[in-house]
């Protein structure tokens, strides 16, 4: 009896051991199963990210991925095959009236056939007048009601072009919103606008209009003193959401704008056509306001005080740095080096002296 008592004294003990290694286990893996948890899911997420990586680096590899450096090439084009430009719009804008968008439309007119005197400076002589004066670097005269400050000529891949701001027309309760490019094409005159709903500015920048119950009841106008300040401010990136969207959505529209022949010339090419074109038009000196000089596309002009002084032929070296203007007779001659060309700066060394000369453009 006693040895039966032993015996299962024994099994109770060994089962009991048993029992209780199995519960340490558990205790050691309960222990255990967070930080197992956490390295599990890091090992989960760097194996994710790798993955991720390689489609990534295979999608830039196979050139997908063009369209979404260059957001342009997702607009939509405009392409005109009879006069020979094109250009891209956003996707913001509408060649029709859309609600929600701004609207883009397209003047192309034959100048021959155009009307010789026409409202708003839109006939045939007109038209002439302003295509020479490009030429020459210059804005030339008025088409439509134009903001004087906005006002200036521009370049467009080496060819000027008349860029503007119509913001009123005819009256004084007219309000209206329009950003304008005038370029010629050959004997073609290319109009572009932007235009974007009056309400849209009105409402989001109220400190620029009035009221003139008088001619206009309650309707909201334009406080015409503040018009050139809107305009500045716009230049300078400050306005409204909507406002500020309409004018930079112009100008990247502008950017975009490439005349048949020259999608495939070089950046250095563009760089050198654009040069000789920058220097064309009247530059104001910036030591004496009462000196004044004009470039033509062969002749320097000197005026002092409105008075023209002289004028003479000029040359540019090939790699245009060197700008040579014949004097008088034809021994004495002039030479300067061009230290700066901007669109609106100019800096000349006037050799042997040294002697430096600073200029701004004039934008008539």
């Amino acid at each position: 009896m006693k040895k039966i008592l032993l015996i299962a004294f024994a099994v109770m003990l060994t089962t009991g051991c048993a029992l209780q290694t199995e519960l340490d286990k558990f205790k050691n893996q309960k222990e255990k199963t967070p930080e197992q948890n956490v390295t599990s899911q890091e090992q989960i997420k760097a194996a994710a990210d790798a993955t991720e990586l390689k489609k990534q680096e295979d999608f830039n590899a196979s050139g997908q991925a063009k369209a979404i450096i260059d957001e342009t090439d997702l607009w939509m084009a405009y392409v005109n095959e009879e006069i020979g430009f094109n250009f891209k719009y956003p996707h913001n804008v509408s060649l029709e009236k859309e609600d929600g968008k701004l609207l883009l439309s397209l003047s192309v007119m034959d100048i021959d056939e155009m009307e010789n005197e026409a409202p708003l400076g839109f006939g045939k002589k007109n038209s002439l007048k302003i295509r020479e004066s490009l030429l020459n670097g210059e804005y030339g005269e008025d088409i439509d009601f134009p903001l004087n400050t906005s006002k200036k000529a521009r370049k467009i891949k080496g060819r000027n072009a008349q860029d503007f701001m119509v913001l009123s027309r005819f009256e004084v309760c007219d309000v209206t919103f329009e950003r304008k490019l005038n370029f010629f094409i050959d004997d073609y005159q290319v109009i572009l606008t932007l235009k974007i709903p009056k309400e849209k500015i009105i409402a989001s920048m109220p400190e620029f209009f009035t009221t003139n119950e008088e001619n206009c009841g309650e309707e909201q106008i334009w406080n015409f003193e503040l018009q050139k300040m809107f305009y500045e401010n716009l230049s300078a990136g400050a306005g409204s959401t909507s406002a500020v969207e309409w004018f930079n959505t112009f100008e990247q529209i502008v950017n975009t704008i490439k005349f048949n022949g020259e999608e495939t010339d070089t950046e250095e090419t563009l760089e050198k056509i654009s040069k000789i074109d920058t220097l064309l038009g009247s530059w104001i000196s910036l030591d004496d306001a009462k000196s004044v000089i004009k470039f033509t596309s062969s002749t320097k002009i000197d005026y002092y005080e409105n008075k023209k002084m002289s004028e003479s032929n000029f040359t540019l070296d090939e790699e245009e740095i060197y700008l040579t203007v014949e004097g008088d007779n034809e021994i004495e001659i002039y030479e300067y080096e061009i230290m700066e060309l901007k669109d609106d700066t100019l800096k000349l060394m006037f050799l042997p002296r040294g002697n430096i000369l600073d200029y701004e453009k004039i934008n008539y």
